[in-house]
């Protein structure tokens, strides 16, 4: 739905979290708090979320993909490539950070 679309029966504005992303700390949060749930679907929702708050097209363009590939890589149910994440990530300004999980490794000295 395009900014500022009702829904037909309630007439309430659909809420579009897109609206609400207006920095690149927003976005940056927005992304980073769906990679905490390490659920694939949901990144890459957020992700489209994203791109429409700084313009698909501009994006597409920049992350050399289509509009159309953008859109559907990163809906709820898209399933983007690493590289396309990448790309997508790096035209908004922002980059993959990794982090050991601490109750993974182990730190101690060897016995």
């Amino acid at each position: 739905m395009a900014k500022g679309d009702t829904d037909i029966k309630g007439g309430l504005r659909v809420f579009d979290p897109a609206d609400y992303l207006k920095t690149g700390e927003a976005v940056g949060t927005f992304i980073d708090d769906a990679f905490k749930t390490d659920d694939a679907a949901h990144i890459a929702h957020r992700i489209g979320i994203a791109t429409r708050a700084k313009g698909i097209s501009k994006i597409a363009e920049d992350a050399g993909l289509s509009p159309e590939q953008l859109k559907q890589s990163f809906s709820h149910h898209g399933n983007p490539t690493l590289a396309m994440t990448l790309s997508a990530m790096k035209a908004m300004g922002l980059k993959l950070v990794c982090e050991p999980r601490l109750s993974f490794w182990w730190t101690g000295p060897s016995a």
